[in-house]
């Protein structure tokens, strides 16, 4: 049961078939207490009178928005003869309604600022994730290339492996300046759409977002770096010459203990070169997959940024840039090895 006062407004519920707030009340969970003092008809009787009550906070339990006094005792809860009180004593009072400052509309400098620095992070985002698939490429091909060498060495294999990984910053930085002009095209149709950014309205801008993102990577396939590639399954392999037909000779020492022995060592040293290849491809399919984790990490601080800063820095331009640079140079961060 609660009972609301003439100076405490009603403050609507978010939903519509709950009863609304009210900023401060008076609530009992025993309506005889009210019966008691005020009458059988207190629901009617008690409007307009002033009352005197005595309790203590109940926060969540009454239906008060800045607070409520619980009753539990009839003798909390008497009808007041005046609303005058003694000089000193303490009258709640409404709080004042401090409605925010409008934000200023951004300045032409600062929506190039704001596209400038948008554009650089999707463009980073995204050569993080294309590095971390072209490296992968590379890896994977090269794994398939060792699986069926045919006649080729494993060392080989792996040469090719490695002059793939390191084609793959030549085509990013070759791409990078191409990538950027696309990204600022993209990110300044989204603020034009959105000039508040994420603040107006996130879920529209969130997608505008990530329709940029995956624009960018249309990456053109001409460019892409060359993989190993594994040799021909069906790829016959010359058969050694047949031995010319030998004169008999008496019995003499036999050379068959230094056959063996060389073949033993080149089949040493074939196994060898082969493992030494699976550690390299090994060690760089570890790579590939940090640097995907490294770029998801990036992608988590980019998204918590924006939400940090709905205003686009605006409230908060040090904090704005400081976030920035953190993701920045969480995505640039080396994997640990």
């Amino acid at each position: 049961m609660n009972v609301v006062f003439r100076e405490s407004p009603f403050v609507p519920d978010p939903r519509p078939d709950r009863e609304p707030y009210s900023e401060f009340n008076v609530c009992t969970l025993r309506p005889d207490i009210l019966r008691d003092v005020f009458g059988a008809d207190f629901g009617t009787s008690m409007i307009g009178k002033s009352i005197e009550v005595q309790g203590e906070p109940w926060g969540a339990g009454c239906r008060g928005l800045r607070g409520g006094i619980g009753i539990s005792l009839a003798r909390q809860v008497r009808p007041a003869p005046s609303a005058q009180f003694a000089a000193g004593t303490r009258v709640w009072v409404p709080p004042p309604v401090v409605l925010p400052p409008a934000r200023p509309v951004p300045t032409s400098a600062e929506i190039e600022a704001n596209i400038a620095r948008a554009a650089a992070s999707l463009v980073a985002d995204e050569e993080r994730r294309a590095e971390g698939r072209m490296r992968a490429a590379c890896v994977e091909q090269g794994e398939k290339a060792l699986a069926n060498p045919g006649n080729r060495v494993a060392e080989a294999i792996g040469k090719e492996t490695h002059a793939c990984l390191e084609a793959v910053d030549g085509r990013l930085a070759q791409e990078a300046p191409q990538q950027l002009q696309k990204a600022q095209a993209c990110v300044r149709q989204l603020f034009k759409a959105y000039p508040d950014g994420p603040a107006g309205d996130f879920d529209g801008f969130q997608k505008g977002w990530d329709a940029c993102f995956e624009a960018l990577q249309a990456r053109p396939a001409g460019a892409s770096p060359a993989p190993p590639t594994p040799a021909p399954a069906a790829a016959p392999v010359a058969a050694p010459p047949a031995p010319a037909p030998a004169r008999a000779t008496a019995p003499g020492p036999t050379t068959t203990g230094g056959a063996d022995a060389a073949a033993a060592r080149a089949k040493a040293l074939q196994d060898q070169q082969q493992r030494a290849a699976q550690d390299t491809l090994a060690t760089q399919q570890k790579s590939a997959q940090d640097a995907r984790q490294q770029a998801q990490k990036a992608q988590v601080c980019i998204q918590e940024w924006l939400k940090a800063h709905p205003d686009g820095g605006q409230s908060d331009p040090e904090g704005y840039q400081k976030g920035y640079v953190a993701c920045l140079q969480m995505g640039l961060a080396q994997p640990a090895k």
